[in-house]
């Protein structure tokens, strides 16, 4: 045997056994990190896929009350002249349609019989009627409202109980009100800067110039993040203000139950598409992860993480000008592919026991 060649194969397979071990020692921490994370889900990185198959990775994504359908869209700006601008009545009126902030006329409370219920109420936005966020804010209420009822039906509340459910809802309802009044016209720069976008995009030279390719990309993430637009809130606020009120007002509703009541536990929790994913995902790297340190089942371990590797690309296709280019991602599949078409696993792994002592003799057989 030639001692050259030998000792060439030598460290061909022992790089290819550490190349096996590393890997697989990156998806084993990777999963159990995953684990031991409450807060982790792959929500953030599958509302930001772009290419062709974008819009089937973010159907998988729950948007919070609708999200990415009534708010995360464009919408064309109004056009800078305003009719009737010279009639004061006209002007008045143009005004509140600008702001989609049409005022309600003064009513009177529930209970007119009681003092209390005299007082007249002050005038407020029609938030489900505002143009910028009105489809939003139904959306919202409409889920409050049905997450209520579950509540009231799971712990079999009373009348009564119900009837203060209801207050304490209407209450972060008026609350929800006014923040969307009071951001609506950050939400209304935000929209039309995402109308921007995809004029943008359009123009030619977009996706070949660098420096257009990179300044789309950053708009993406962005919309609002540029120069000279003066704005004093972001699309994180405004849902992490509504994400606060909804738990506040869930709080509130649970404080309502009796001793008995709280001796029911938790209400069961609703497993979404996007939970089963991340689930999917988790122990996808753990076990594939571990099988490939210990070399067991190796050709199909790397076969299907490479794959998995094959759909994180596809989330960010290379040619696509995007904050996350994966790069490294790119790599890894290839290298997973080369070990699912190597025996690598039955050097220095338990594959050698399930080929060579399990499956041999029936072979010969």
């Amino acid at each position: 045997m030639n001692p050259r060649r030998y000792t060439i194969g030598f460290l061909t397979v022992l790089v290819l056994v550490a190349l096996r071990v590393v890997i697989g020692w990156h998806f084993f921490q990777e999963g159990l990190a995953h684990k031991n994370d409450p807060h982790w889900s792959s929500e953030g990185f599958l509302r930001q896929a772009r290419g062709p198959l974008a819009e089937q990775f973010k159907q998988w994504v729950p948007g919070f009350h609708e999200w990415d359908r009534l708010i995360a869209v464009t919408m064309a700006p109004e056009p800078a002249a305003v009719p009737n601008e010279g009639n004061p009545e006209g002007a008045a009126k143009n005004s509140a349609m600008k702001s989609g902030a049409a005022q309600e006329p003064v009513t009177t409370l529930p209970n007119e019989g009681n003092p209390e219920g005299s007082i007249k109420a002050a005038a407020t936005p029609r938030a489900a009627e505002s143009p910028i966020y009105g489809k939003w804010y139904q959306q919202i209420v409409r889920d409050w409202s049905q997450r209520r009822q579950d509540i009231a039906n799971y712990y079999r509340f009373t009348d009564e109980q119900n009837k203060t459910s209801e207050k304490v809802l209407a209450h972060y309802r008026d609350e929800l009100t006014s923040l969307l009044h009071g951001d609506e016209a950050d939400i209304a720069a935000y929209r039309h800067e995402l109308y921007r976008n995809g004029q943008m995009a359009t123009q030619p030279g977009a996706e070949e110039i660098p420096n257009e390719r990179e300044r789309l990309a950053r708009r993406e993430q962005n919309p609002i993040g540029e120069p000279g637009l003066s704005v004093g809130s972001a699309a994180a606020d405004w849902r992490s203000d509504a994400e606060a009120l909804e738990a506040a007002w869930q709080n509130d509703v649970m404080g309502l139950r009796s001793v008995d009541q709280v001796k029911l536990g938790p209400m069961p929790e609703v497993k979404t598409d996007l939970k089963k994913i991340d689930a999917a995902i988790t122990w996808l790297l753990i076990v594939g992860g571990g099988l490939l340190m210990i070399g067991l089942f190796t050709r199909l371990s790397a076969l299907a993480l490479g794959l998995f590797l094959l759909a994180v690309i596809a989330t960010q296709p290379p040619w696509i000008a995007s904050p996350m280019p994966p790069y490294y991602q790119g790599v890894e599949c290839v290298a997973l592919l080369a070990l699912a078409t190597s025996p690598v696993g039955r050097w220095a792994g338990l594959d050698f026991f399930v080929h060579y002592v399990l499956l041999r003799p029936f072979r010969r057989a």
